[in-house]
């Protein structure tokens, strides 16, 4: 028992070091500025519109909950911030309530292939139609992936319904902007998911 104890107090500790490094990462590369950037770009977010409904899964600090032109509700699996509602993704039915999703380096963290496969459609599900999931992830998840090609990383975002807007790419990161489009012939299976969503 004391072992489990050491262990589970192990892996506290490196989440919350992990959260530390994200929202030092992200204050220095910021992923909010991104997307703000590209929904003002693409005219989906103006001056004196309407609010955007925004979901922001992983967050890891509140700059999506702060900006001005979108209502965002904040969520993450053991948040440290008492502003992002500690939930699981797999938890909140998707009910395509939103005009933005935002998932930045998520997918690849979950560890089990089924769970990421149901993530990429339930980022879909969660969007209404035309809407934008702003998905980051490691480019190592896509070029160095022994299960993976970049066109079937393609394939399985399009099954989903996802459609590429906009790619950035950093030394490490891919950054894409998708539209929710209708789902092709089949949602992603389990192990097409998986596969594509980790190195």
């Amino acid at each position: 028992a004391s072992e489990r104890a050491a262990a589970a107090a192990a892996l506290e500790a490196n989440r919350e070091k992990y959260q530390e490094a994200s929202a030092l990462s992200t204050a220095l590369h910021s992923t909010s500025r991104w997307v703000l950037r590209t929904l003002r770009r693409r005219g989906a977010l103006r001056a004196g519109g309407r609010a955007l409904a925004c979901l922001e899964v992983g967050a890891v600090n509140t700059q999506l909950l702060d900006a001005r032109g979108l209502e965002t509700r904040a969520i993450d699996l053991r948040s440290s911030n008492a502003r992002i509602e500690r939930a699981d993704f797999f938890d909140v039915a998707p009910a395509a309530a939103y005009d933005v999703v935002v998932c930045a380096l998520v997918i690849n963290c979950v560890p089990d292939a089924a769970a990421r496969g149901r993530m990429v459609a339930g980022l879909r599900a969660h969007l209404k139609a035309g809407g934008h999931c702003f998905l980051v992830l490691p480019r190592s998840c896509v070029e160095r992936s022994r299960k993976l090609t970049p066109a079937r990383f393609d394939d399985v975002l399009a099954r989903a319904g996802l459609v590429e807007r906009e790619r950035r790419v950093t030394p490490k990161l891919l950054c894409l902007c998708l539209e929710a489009g209708a789902p092709g012939p089949a949602a992603p299976t389990a192990a097409e998911g998986g596969d594509a969503l980790r190195p």
